[in-house]
């Protein structure tokens, strides 16, 4: 990956490191506040004689002296000292915890010891760390009785030779003086004689102060002395506010991106990013549909036919038809790797976008009056009857389970009318026990090729591919094959599985990938609650919707068999209960309302599942529609589906 492709995903996730960043700065700011403040008083001890004071140092002696600080600065942290400072001051803590307390640094070049001492007390501090330097220098040789008596002796004499020598200067100078004065050569050679006798006294006096002071520089290494007492701190040394927010800022903005690499590159799943993608494992991306909300209408084209996701799935319409260039199709199955992804609601607006193209004037690869039939060959868990409001008791189970000689009559009674002239749906009908083997037998390629007859489109909605085998039958009977993936839900292993089983067959007819569910390129964006419904068994619809609520308002069982509730309504229909509350309301079936509860009148219900099962005109409680768009109203001629009124 490039830096821009870096700074592109830095951009998408800017809330997380926002978010991050701020949130631990914060909880540092109010976790520092709530910190002790820590207070740092610092005493500054000389080791060896004071380098400023000589003027003939010693330089190689500064390597001695820097071995000698770090034994004062190891010594201060010891018991000794440490007992010795608590009694000396009153302080009700062990040597231990003022040993923590305490703190050193050498410098050796200047001949320096700083002892730091820490507390949340300024004065403490302050006089902590000045007893702890005055008793260091007591127990080091500069604080020993003896010597101090001996220095004090020395410094004594040093002081009276130096005014005896200053003295004996004074009458050098003045027998000088007198000498170029004499004329007599008796007073010129006494004052001379008197000039060598006060030379040599002075010569005695300073060879006495030389000796005085070189018995005071003895041991002049292992000496002590305060440079730089310490003074009261005003200013806390902790907690560092400002650095502890910074610190704890960037430490939230590795974290976020942390997370944001694990997000990105450790999860698999398919994220749609509207980026220039064209292909994915080798297919071509054909389009992608937006998401939509849960009380958007399923039928795209019908309701929204100038929105921009009906704009989307004329696209898609338009790129099948370009990728198919070279080959011609009538049959093509629209699958997923998973359930859950939407193959089911984006077959169905194909479908219904292929037929409407005979209004499209801007769509040059499709025909006008397509003519299209949408198959619902998901026999485990329909879901196409739902989309286009019909019921689900007869349908292409009932075809393929039909004697070889009436399959196409039986054909002709399960295909259901829509709402668009050029549309037919064959509803799954009731899940069979072994949905596998209807797929997979000769009859099902029969019934294509009567509809493929009758069409000029056949689209198949099909079970999720890596769930069941019944899809993989249906694909070998297929021309083409369309993959449905989900943005945000999708795993790309399970992309890869799918077309690496496709390139495995000697016919590979994976036409191309779509994503659905993706984001618009405006600011509407909703999610679109459809696909399959989770914790149900194959065949039983009506419990996805089933809820406390429900039951307590209309699905317990009627005590009156003369009639029956919601739940068994929806389950002999086939449909889901909020289908069959909707069809009470309409009056499509035949009910009362008692209070919050639906009876539905079981003969006519009876009446009208025969109907259904027979092909003929809904039984209603209303007038029976004029419209071209009911069951029954029409049906296929067998030759070339028209519809006829």
């Amino acid at each position: 990956m490039t830096l821009v492709q870096y700074l592109r995903i830095c951009l998408r996730w800017w809330w997380l490191l926002l978010i991050s960043v701020v949130l631990s700065a914060a909880a540092a700011y109010l976790y520092s506040q709530q910190l002790p403040k820590i207070y740092s008083a610092r005493v500054t001890l000389t080791v060896g004689s004071n380098i400023i004071e000589n003027p003939n140092p010693d330089v190689q002696n500064l390597g001695n002296i820097g071995t000698l600080a770090e034994v004062y600065a190891e010594l201060a942290t010891r018991d000794p000292i440490g007992r010795a400072v608590i009694e000396r001051l009153g302080l009700d803590i062990s040597p231990e915890q003022l040993a923590q307390m305490i703190s050193t640094k050498i410098i050796p070049q200047a001949q320096l010891l700083e002892i730091y001492v820490l507390d949340v007390n300024p004065q403490r501090a302050q006089l902590i760390a000045n007893t702890l330097a005055d008793e260091l220098i007591r127990q080091s040789p500069t604080g020993a009785l003896g010597r101090q008596e001996r220095e004090k002796f020395v410094r004594s004499q040093l002081q009276d030779l130096q005014t005896k020598i200053e003295n004996t200067d004074a009458k050098i100078k003045a027998v000088e003086d007198k000498l170029p004065a004499l004329t007599s050569a008796v007073e010129i050679a006494d004052a001379q004689s008197n000039l060598r006798e006060l030379e040599q006294i002075k010569r005695d006096y300073q060879s006495n102060y030389t000796q005085f002071l070189s018995n005071l520089s003895e041991n002049a290494l292992n000496l002590l002395s305060v440079f730089e007492p310490a003074v009261e701190p005003v200013v806390p040394i902790s907690p560092n506010i400002k650095n502890n927010v910074i610190i704890a800022a960037l430490a939230g903005l590795v974290l976020a991106l942390l997370a944001i690499t694990v997000l990105e590159f450790a999860d698999d799943t398919l994220i749609w990013r509207n980026e220039r993608t064209e292909k994915m494992y080798g297919l071509p991306i054909l389009g992608n549909i937006a998401a939509l909300g849960r009380n958007e209408t399923k039928l795209v084209t019908h309701d929204k036919l100038w929105s921009q996701e009906a704009d989307m799935l004329r696209t898609l319409r338009s790129n099948i038809y370009l990728a198919a260039e070279e080959q011609s199709f009538s049959t093509l199955l629209v699958t997923s790797s998973l359930p859950g992804e939407g193959k089911s609601f984006l077959a169905s607006n194909l479908a219904a976008t292929t037929a409407s193209s005979a209004t499209d004037q801007a769509s040059p690869t499709v025909a006008a009056g397509t003519t299209v039939i949408l198959i619902d060959a998901d026999l485990r868990m329909p879901t196409a009857h739902e989309i286009f409001d019909h019921p689900n008791i007869f349908g292409l189970t009932d075809v393929l389970a039909a004697p070889e000689s009436a399959v196409e009559a039986t054909l002709q009674k399960a295909l259901k009318s829509t709402n668009y002239d050029n549309l037919w749906l064959l509803p799954a009908g009731k899940p069979p026990l072994d949905p596998g083997a209807l797929l997979n037998s000769p009859k099902f390629k029969t019934v294509l090729n009567i509809l493929k007859s009758q069409a000029d489109l056949v689209i198949i909605d099909s079970a999720p591919i890596l769930e069941v085998v019944d899809t993989r039958a249906a694909a070998n009977a297929v021309d083409a094959v369309l993959l449905v993936v989900s943005d945000g839900r999708t795993r790309k292993k399970n992309i890869k599985k799918v077309v690496d089983y496709f390139k495995t067959k000697q016919n590979n007819n994976l036409l191309g990938i779509v994503v659905n569910r993706t984001k618009l390129a405006s600011a509407y964006y909703s999610n679109y609650g459809y696909g399959y419904r989770g914790g149900n068994a194959p065949g039983s619809p009506v419990t996805a919707n089933s809820s406390f609520f429900a039951k307590l308002f209309g699905q317990k069982q009627s005590a009156n068999s003369a009639f029956l509730n919601l739940d068994e309504a929806a389950a002999q229909l086939g449909v889901s209960v909020d289908t069959a509350r909707r069809w009470c309301e309409e009056g499509r079936i035949i009910a009362t309302k008692k209070g919050r509860r639906w009876q539905i009148d079981k003969a006519a219900l009876d009446i009208f599942v025969q109907t259904q099962q027979k092909g003929e005109t809904e039984i209603s409680a209303t007038p029976a529609p004029t419209a071209e768009n009911r069951d029954g109203d029409s049906k296929p001629s067998f030759g070339k589906l028209s519809r006829q009124v």
